[in-house]
């Protein structure tokens, strides 16, 4: 489980990436007057943090269930 969700950790921190690497390149219009905009890292941030976030709440949902599912049998 916890391989699972560090995998998940990661790739919410590579959403959260995108949206800061958006946030520091710069936007620019070239001589021919084309606007130069890294949008691609817009939605691919948005695909990392959703991915990454709902594999978390389903990661913890399905650890928590199968606590309780499992028999408590005592020692």
């Amino acid at each position: 489980m916890y391989l699972k969700l560090f995998t998940f950790v990661v790739v919410t921190m590579m959403g959260m990436g995108c949206a800061s690497a958006y946030a520091s390149i710069s936007t620019t219009v070239d001589a021919q007057g084309y606007l130069r905009d890294p949008f691609y890292l817009i939605p691919l941030g948005y695909l990392f943090l959703c991915a990454g976030l709902g594999g978390i709440v389903i990661t913890l949902l399905r650890g928590a269930v199968s606590r309780l599912v499992q028999p408590h049998h005592p020692s």
